[in-house]
């Protein structure tokens, strides 16, 4: 079961996540536009690098960087749109 302490343990291990996503093909969404998609859907277009040197994967569909692969759910949750709406939620929560 996912609760907030849950979801932002999860957004706070990918924070990082340029190199997770590139890992395997997999199911992989973005939790502010809801778009399930492949990470075979990103190349080095989809790749952010900060001034610190931090690297971040932003969605092919609207440029967040609010991507959430399917391993890191780690089986917390199914990986569908209800999942990334929790994360929407508790992200985006004002």
């Amino acid at each position: 079961m996912l609760t907030n302490e849950k979801i932002k343990e999860i957004i706070t291990a990918t924070a990082e996540n340029a190199e997770s996503l590139r890992r395997r093909p997999q199911k992989c969404g973005c939790f502010h536009c809801l778009r399930i998609f492949s990470t075979t859907d990103l190349d080095e277009d989809n790749i952010y690098r900060a001034s610190s040197g931090q690297q971040y994967s932003v969605c092919e569909y609207c440029g967040h960087d609010a991507l959430l692969c399917e391993d890191d759910l780690g089986g917390a949750a199914p990986f569908n749109e209800e999942t990334l709406k929790m994360f929407h939620d508790y992200a985006y929560a004002y």
